[in-house]
């Protein structure tokens, strides 16, 4: 019995050894209210599973949150998610530069996508 406790407890260490990731350092980030004059672009996706369907959300608000254009649009198929939330940016900053909603602020779900479209 006692090897197999010993078999046992190895096993599972070896199986956290290789399914632990390491902890991100962490991060001083906080709120932060928005310039007085600017503009928050919000943008979201959604994905039907079923069909293959793609949806995008764009909201624009300005600095007192207050909710200044919305829309909702049917976006491309066959797109992969990123290139679906890269077309909803694409589509909302031309929507918020229409609308003369400039200095502006791009937020959305991922960080990611983000920071691939200020580079």
């Amino acid at each position: 019995m006692y090897k197999t406790q010993f078999y046992d407890a190895e096993f599972k260490a070896e199986i956290d050894s290789r399914h632990r990731r390491p902890s991100l350092p962490p991060q001083n980030v906080c709120w932060q209210p928005m310039r007085v004059g600017s503009f928050k672009l919000n943008v979201d996706v959604a994905l039907d599973l079923k069909d293959g369907s793609r949806g995008v959300g764009i909201l624009v608000c300005d600095s007192n949150s207050n909710l200044l254009r919305a829309v909702a649009i049917v976006a491309p198929g066959m797109l992969s998610v990123l290139a679906t939330v890269l077309y909803a940016m694409k589509v909302g900053m031309s929507f918020a530069i229409d609308a003369s909603c400039v200095p502006l602020v791009l937020e959305s779900d991922s960080m990611n996508d983000v920071q691939l479209v200020q580079k």
